[in-house]
């Protein structure tokens, strides 16, 4: 099972990490004429500087900037509009802000992701290294404003002031426009929902619910090949010793959260796991013949994991995915039958000892898995757990690793 695991991670291309992601869409060029094709989308940390486009599947690729076209949509997942437009440079890291009102700002053509359409506002985002962005348009303007929030310190430097002068924006707007929006500008949030909402309501919109979820929950099975056994200063620790693997079932149930769900590329998994071991571990049973006196360690052991992991698609097309999963596993488990058999060889006496062998009920360790998704539904992997102690003694360890099989069903659209 390792080898096989080794030999899948050494084959999946280098290539893949930098593949493309084509989904059909459209670009506006300058003389305003629609141009249907493919669209790369990518896992982005910023807007974007450039535009990817193909006429068709087997076409070359072409690369579009602002002096080429002025839009680009990719269907049901994102649109952007190149604009000239001034971009506010104050901080909102805290470690940065100033004591004083930053009023900086840089002029530039840039790809504004729009977020509401309707008949009086349009309302944008952008990203860049700095800080995340709102810009609004009134159809009757030439360019997009910078909804303004701005972050600083008191004069005396102990308390942090935040200017929320896009509130004044938007209810100049929705003024301009003679729609009440009520106090619903008293707590809004500099965030993506809310200013969405406020856009919807200066439209005399409703919001329209995004086609991909941000979440879906998943459930399954799987088969562990799981060797525990001693390691340090232990008389099951010799050239003699033998220990027994097993075979491990387990269940699990959890949801997945998208960083960015138009791309689908990093997510961020909750899982719950249960799981059941039996462990033998003998002073003897490697050799010819059996000493006159040994010993056999054995207990059960049912164990519930809470997990927390990051999966990377290292491959992302919409109906097949390659990934990888790694994170940290907090684990709760409960023994039984924590016995050690004395044998005497000659005599065929039998002598035991109850829980001479003091086990943690609670370890923490790093699954690793590589698997693939097929038709956005069936998620098989094959996992490693590395080495780890379930005991907390200092010249010695009992330790387990294991290897596994699991197959996950995943609800809902996405």
């Amino acid at each position: 099972m390792k080898y096989f695991l080794f030999v899948l991670l050494l084959t999946v291309p280098s290539s893949i990490f930098a593949q493309s992601n084509f989904q059909k869409g459209y670009v506006i060029t300058k003389t305003k004429d629609t141009l249907r094709g493919y669209i790369d989308l990518r896992e982005r940390n910023s807007n974007p500087t450039s535009v990817t486009f193909k006429a068709n599947v087997d076409a070359k690729s072409q690369i579009f900037g602002h002096e080429d076209i002025i839009a680009y949509s990719i269907d049901g997942l994102e649109s952007y509009e190149s604009h000239l437009v001034n971009i506010t440079m104050s901080q909102v890291d805290l470690t940065k802000i100033t004591e004083k009102i930053d009023t900086s700002f840089r002029r530039d053509m840039t790809w504004l992701k729009v977020l509401q359409t309707g008949k009086n506002v349009t309302l944008y985002s952008f990203l860049d290294p700095i800080k995340l962005r709102f810009f609004t348009k009134a159809n009757d303007q030439k360019e997009p404003m910078e909804l303004i929030r701005q972050i600083y310190m008191n004069d005396r430097g102990d308390q942090m002031i935040t200017g929320e002068t896009y509130k004044r924006q938007l209810a100049a707007l929705a003024s301009k426009y003679d729609v009440n929006v009520g106090n619903k500008l008293q707590n809004l949030s500099y965030e993506q929902g809310s200013l969405i909402k406020i856009a919807a309501l200066i439209n005399n919109d409703k919001v329209v619910k995004t086609q991909l979820a941000k979440s879906r929950f998943f459930a399954g099975a799987g088969v562990g090949f799981t060797e525990i056994y001693h390691r340090g200063a232990s008389e099951f620790n010799n050239p003699q010793a033998s220990n027994k693997s097993n075979i491990s079932p387990n269940i699990n149930a959890g949801f997945d959260t998208f960083f960015n769900p138009s791309t689908g590329k990093i997510i961020y998994r909750i899982m719950l796991n249960f799981n059941i071991n039996r462990a033998e571990m003998s002073t003897a049973g490697s050799g010819a013949t059996l000493p006159a006196i040994y010993r056999v360690h054995t207990f059960d052991q049912f164990r519930s994991s809470f997990v927390n992991s990051l999966i990377y698609n290292i491959y992302n097309k919409s109906n097949i995915k390659v990934f990888l999963n790694a994170g940290v596993s907090v684990n709760y488990s409960i023994y039984s039958n924590n016995i050690i058999n004395t044998i005497y060889t000659t005599t065929k006496l039998e002598t035991s000892t109850k829980d001479e062998i003091d086990l943690n009920d609670f370890t923490f360790n790093y699954p690793m898995k590589l698997g693939v998704v097929v038709a956005k539904k069936y998620e098989l992997s094959v996992g490693f757990l590395p080495p780890n102690p379930l005991t907390g003694y200092l010249t010695h360890a009992i330790t387990e690793k294991s290897y596994s099989i699991g197959f996950n069903y995943l609800f809902g659209k996405h």
